[in-house]
């Protein structure tokens, strides 16, 4: 039986692979946000994964880049995920245009 992560996967992929990248983008994360809010909270640890550097600790290794979720929106729903960290936009003065469309790639 599969798995329900296959299982949306399998569903999913078609169709975001059809949209334009930035819109799948945000589908995927609005989703993501839903099933985080339906889904119960399971935290899975190990400590042999355990990592500090710099001064700072992580419960693993494997982290999210900057550039998923710029504003900090779907915090939570990621961190649901198992993220060791997980970096979040960037801080400015004052809110900035962005660049033109297309600014992601399937």
């Amino acid at each position: 039986m599969k798995s329900l992560a296959s299982l949306l996967f399998d569903l999913g992929r078609p169709l975001f692979t059809r949209l334009e990248a930035e819109t799948a983008h945000g589908l995927a994360l609005n989703g993501l946000r839903g099933l985080y809010r339906l889904l119960p909270r399971q935290r899975v640890s190990d400590n042999r994964l355990v990592r500090n550097c710099l001064g700072l600790g992580f419960a693993n290794p494997l982290g999210l880049a900057a550039g998923c979720d710029k504003n900090g929106d779907y915090l939570d729903a990621l961190g649901s995920l198992g993220f060791g960290h997980i970096e979040l936009g960037t801080v400015t003065p004052r809110p900035q245009r962005g660049d033109n469309r297309p600014r992601l790639f399937h």
